[in-house]
């Protein structure tokens, strides 16, 4: 997340043979694994019954909602990592938006387009992608997995037009449920595809730097109750600033260029 050169080694993970080392960055402390190998994420994956759409998903929706509800015309969203498309299938059904979605695994780039979502089997490489400046970019569970997720990031805030809505949502390095050594082992420390460990001080100072007031979701979030009840609590956490599960962020870029520093 920086250009520091050293890292003091955090843990030792061994996966499948491989020795993965976890390290913590001498000047930013981001925790990372040094020693990454191979793809991050399943090239090729079986296929589920049906588009796995999930609470987040709706979640996001709502806060395009409210960040973009004085935007003229339809909004333009984009997702880096569309997945199996539970967030373009969300969208799909509000004419207000229109979505495109980046996929590199070509099974579930395959799958959206076969119910219409219009997501492409590539990588996103900033406003050379989109070829316009858009009004949303969701990046949901996808940084943890990239190699710079500094640069991506930047690649994204690049792409938006000033104004525009920048959501994050990645794994938490301080969750509270890895104090159960089996949930620990099976979901936390996964550094054959999760190579990054953000911590809410790390999204803070990502969205910093790009001049941004990061948001976490919170009661932004919140529909209907009967959808949402078991994560009230969650977004009640959020809003007075505990974090105890995953991470959530949103931020609007400035109107103005802001010259940032180093992450």
């Amino acid at each position: 997340m920086c250009d520091a050169t050293q890292a003091v080694t955090r843990l030792v993970v061994r996966r499948d043979g491989t020795r993965f080392q976890i390290v913590r960055c001498a000047r930013c402390r981001f925790v990372f694994v040094a020693n990454p190998r191979g793809q991050t994420f399943e090239p090729v994956q079986e296929e589920p019954a049906a588009v796995p759409e999930r609470a987040r998903h709706r979640q996001i929706k709502r806060i395009c909602d409210g960040v973009l509800s004085t935007s003229a015309g339809a909004c333009r969203v984009v997702e880096i990592g569309a997945g199996w498309g539970g967030l373009a299938q969300v969208f799909a059904r509000d004419q207000r938006y229109r979505y495109l979605g980046f996929e590199p695994s070509a099974s579930r780039a395959a799958f959206c387009r076969a119910r219409g979502f219009d997501v492409r089997e590539e990588l996103f490489r900033g406003p050379d992608s989109i070829g316009m400046p858009v009004d949303a970019i969701v990046i949901d569970n996808v940084l943890e997995h990239v190699e710079h997720p500094a640069a991506l990031a930047r690649m994204a805030v690049d792409a938006l037009r000033a104004g525009g809505l920048l959501v994050v949502i990645v794994p938490n390095i301080r969750d509270v449920r890895q104090l159960l050594p089996r949930w620990r082992r099976r979901h936390h420390w996964r550094p054959h595809h999760h190579i990054n460990y953000f911590s809410a001080h790390d999204l803070r100072r990502l969205f910093a730097h790009h001049g941004m007031q990061p948001r976490f979701f919170g009661l932004d979030a919140l529909g209907v109750l009967r959808d949402d009840l078991a994560f009230v609590p969650r977004m009640l956490a959020d809003a007075i600033g505990l974090h105890p599960l995953g991470l959530s962020v949103y931020g609007v870029k400035p109107t103005t260029a802001v010259a940032g520093t180093h992450v």
